[in-house]
């Protein structure tokens, strides 16, 4: 089967009806993924703040779940702030 990349993967962002969060997942080859994390407009998908990446991740599966601790993390800085 063949997969294409880039995926998107949204997450809702629990507090806020306006913005929605984004990981895009792409495959550098098949044991090396990159993801772009932003957090984007919940309508037009348009970016309002690009989080972070990360590179050199062995699956897609491990790649979205340090997306995921990674967004967390970032979003427990903007709370504290």
């Amino acid at each position: 089967m063949i997969q294409e990349y880039p995926k998107d993967f949204f997450i809702r962002i629990e507090g806020d009806e306006h913005r929605i969060a984004r990981l895009t997942v792409n495959m550098m080859n098949p044991t090396d993924y990159s993801i772009e994390i932003d957090i984007v407009h919940k309508e037009s998908k348009k970016i309002w703040d690009h989080v972070g990446q990360i590179f050199h991740q062995s699956s897609e599966e491990e790649g979205i779940e340090n997306g995921i601790q990674y967004l967390s993390n970032y979003l427990n800085r903007q709370n504290n702030d």
